[in-house]
């Protein structure tokens, strides 16, 4: 009524616009009366035809849809032409055609048809057609419940990277439903997920580590997902923080620790380097190894102190000592580098083989490279592609690069000094 109402106005408004004209091009213009009326007349049909093509554009009927290109188009078109397309194989419009049938827009709802449209398309490797079809399995809906296969379509989509099968996916694991309950499983996908912007895969994640010892990770994806509107995070976000500064206050070395990494890394506090390396010191002074590390790392880099390679040495020692595998690789690349100490290869050999043995691809590539070149061993060019094959299968940059440089030579060639061999690294370990 409201639309019928303002036509009528505006229809009125051109009936007086029109007098107006007529009288004004009679009066003023002094313009005989016929003529007049003649060009009253062209002005009032060209108004009534802006006019009724205004209400088209604006006036949308029930049974059509906007395309950019198109305008106003029927559904029954739409659906016409989607169907059309499905028919001849197109998996976009058959995931749309399922949609459709699945919703009841356009078209009688039908789940068993929109099963039929979705797996005609996730069989073409349509990732949003598999992670639907994989709902549908799960649910019953549209087909016979059937956990495993629905699980079977979401993995499918989730190696595509599907955000929502990853989250589904990581659900099924975390609750046995369909499969056998595997929490470390579960994590990996909801991983997945929440590095893509997932936010309920955020949100779980934040609980995840909420329920186990990742206080600082929760912390950290919580915040992701309060960004995007999961309003529980917040909450629990500002209660975490708070039992953390209030350990820390009393004492306690981890909640030191994910204070300092607070600072550090910024984001749930502003960045104050200083600050990081005062908790960094409160931890590493109670012998927790990971702060030691990171304290290690900040007079590496000069973040928050004066850089002084030998505190970095010493710091980096402590917890190299007890087994921190990055600890040792650092002090391995220093005595590879002669920072703080004087260049030693054995001694680097020395850390660099058990930071190798827990699996750092670094340390890994680097002992593979010591007996490439008998540097701090003997020579040993099997031994070399050992380790650094076993880096390369992790994805190590360098590894794969220098891998592939040794499986095209027959026999070992000099080592070239300018390539493939990284500088100390100096990360910040996490949780």
């Amino acid at each position: 009524m409201k639309k019928i109402g303002i036509i009528i106005c505006i229809a009125w408004t051109i009936v007086a616009a029109h007098v107006g004209i007529f009288a004004i091009l009679a009066e003023v213009l002094e313009l005989s009366e016929e003529t007049a009326v003649i060009i009253g007349g062209i002005f009032m049909i060209s108004c009534v035809i802006v006019l009724c093509l205004g209400i088209r554009f604006f006036w949308k009927r029930p049974n059509e849809t906007w395309h950019s290109n198109k305008g106003w188009v029927t559904v029954e078109n739409e659906v016409f032409e989607e169907l059309r397309r499905a028919d001849q194989g197109n998996a976009e419009a058959q995931c749309n055609l399922a949609l459709r049938y699945l919703h009841g827009y356009g078209v009688n709802k039908d789940e068993s048809a929109a099963v039929k449209w979705f797996r005609k398309a996730a069989e073409q490797g349509h990732a949003e057609a598999q992670y639907n079809l994989g709902v549908c399995y799960s649910i019953g809906n549209g087909v016979l419940e059937d956990k495993s296969e629905g699980i079977r379509w979401y993995r499918k989509a989730a190696e595509q990277g599907n955000t929502m099968a990853q989250h589904n996916l990581g659900n099924c694991y975390a609750n046995g439903d369909g499969v056998s309950q595997d929490k470390v499983e579960a994590v990996k996908w909801y991983r997945k997920a929440a590095e893509l912007g997932n936010a309920p895969a955020q949100h779980t994640l934040g609980v995840f580590y909420d329920n186990g010892d990742g206080v600082f990770d929760a912390i950290i994806w919580y915040s992701r997902a309060a960004k995007q509107g999961i309003a529980d995070a917040n909450e629990r976000i500002s209660v975490l923080i708070n039992e953390v500064r209030l350990a820390a206050e009393q004492g306690d070395a981890a909640s030191q620790f994910y204070l300092g990494m607070g600072y550090d890394r910024g984001g749930i506090f502003s960045e104050n380097k200083a600050e990081a390396v005062n908790w960094y010191r409160l931890a590493a002074e109670q012998g927790l190894a990971r702060a030691q590390h990171n304290l290690g790392s900040c007079y590496a880099t000069g973040d928050g102190v004066p850089k002084d390679w030998k505190k970095a040495v010493k710091w980096y020692r402590l917890a190299a000592e007890q087994g921190d595998a990055m600890a040792q690789y650092n002090v391995g690349a220093c005595f590879a580098e002669g920072d703080g100490v004087t260049r030693d290869w054995a001694e680097a050999v020395k850390w660099f083989r058990p930071a190798a043995e827990q699996g750092l691809v670094m340390a890994q590539y680097m002992l593979g490279v010591c007996y490439l070149k008998g540097d701090g061993v003997t020579q040993n060019r099997d031994e070399a592609i050992k380790w650094i094959r076993l880096s390369a299968e992790q994805g190590y940059e360098y590894a794969v690069s220098r891998l592939q440089e040794l499986e095209k030579q027959e026999q070992p060639q000099k080592w070239n000094e300018t390539s493939g061999n990284p500088a100390a690294l100096t990360r910040r370990d996490g949780l």
